[in-house]
């Protein structure tokens, strides 16, 4: 019987590690791709692309560094408690650690809006 309970316990925990991680995962990087595409990048503009998770805040951060635009780091957060924001992500642009308005004229890749 101990046995049986300790299989239980494993595949349930099993199951948790699976959903919150790779399946997460999976979810934030399908939102993202489908953002980023909705506002122009095309996969030859990217020079970097890092994806990690966010254990601070949950969800998961995917920053994108543009070959013609060096200077700005594009960080895309993906957060499922997000519903007010376009594929659950919220879109900050960093120049040199400090984030921009998002009227800046240097941002050519604005964040999106619900439609």
């Amino acid at each position: 019987m101990k046995k049986y309970i300790i299989l239980v316990l494993v595949l349930i925990f099993a199951s948790l590690y699976v959903y919150f991680f790779p399946y997460q995962k999976n979810i934030a990087v399908k939102n993202t791709d489908l953002y980023i595409q909705k506002q122009g990048i095309k996969d030859n503009d990217i020079k970097t692309r890092e994806i990690k998770k966010d254990c601070k805040m949950g969800g998961y951060l995917t920053t994108l560094v543009l070959k013609k635009q060096t200077d700005l780091v594009y960080e895309y957060d993906f957060d499922k408690r997000m519903t007010a924001k376009p594929y659950y992500i919220d879109l900050i642009i960093y120049d040199d650690g400090s984030g921009l308005n998002s009227d800046d004229s240097r941002i050519k890749f604005k964040s999106l809006t619900h439609e």
